[in-house]
């Protein structure tokens, strides 16, 4: 089968980098494409070019336009679980979580919570606290059977009691 050779600069993929994050509806979605381009070039350049300096700078280029997305994509959802947890918004919390994986949804929590107040951090457990205990007797009370939940019998998405907890469980290192 007839190959193409593909020549990249590490400016030209700066370049290209740039442009992909300008042009992306948000950060999570440049991330994403960033990330894309990192498989495609690792994948499809040739092992004996891998250790060349000029793959390596173009590496190196790559992860700093990755890391600085993932920064951004950190502080973007620090913002967003700030404004949940003043809100009061499971709504909120759950999409959140969604977006993150665990440990990404524990380092945006950290950095929200960083900045706040021991009150404001205690009244945030109160909150999640009272919020799990009502969605888990709701939900044991919606089932047939002892010792179970059925959070969609009583109304509740499960993604929304799964990210509720995650949020308890970070908030009681500070109770």
């Amino acid at each position: 089968m007839p190959a193409t050779t593909i020549r990249l600069t590490t400016q030209q993929l700066a370049d290209y980098c740039a442009a992909a994050r300008r042009s992306a509806r948000n950060t999570a979605q440049a991330l994403a494409t960033l990330t894309t381009i990192e498989t495609f070039v690792a994948s499809l350049t040739d092992p004996g070019q891998k250790a060349t300096p000029a793959y390596q700078e173009s590496l190196v280029e790559l992860q700093r336009h990755i890391e600085a997305c993932r920064a951004a994509l950190l502080a973007e959802n620090a913002v967003a679980l700030t404004q949940a947890l003043h809100q009061q918004s499971p709504e909120m919390i759950a999409a959140i979580h969604a977006s993150l994986s665990r440990s990404g949804f524990q380092q945006a929590m950290e950095r929200a919570a960083e900045p706040l107040p021991q009150d404001s951090l205690e009244a945030a457990w109160q909150w999640a606290k009272c919020w799990c205990s009502d969605a888990e007797q709701r939900a044991a009370e919606a089932s047939g059977y002892p010792d179970a939940f059925d959070f969609a019998a009583a109304g509740i998405r499960l993604e929304t009691h799964i990210a509720m907890k995650d949020l308890l469980l970070f908030l009681n290192r500070f109770i």
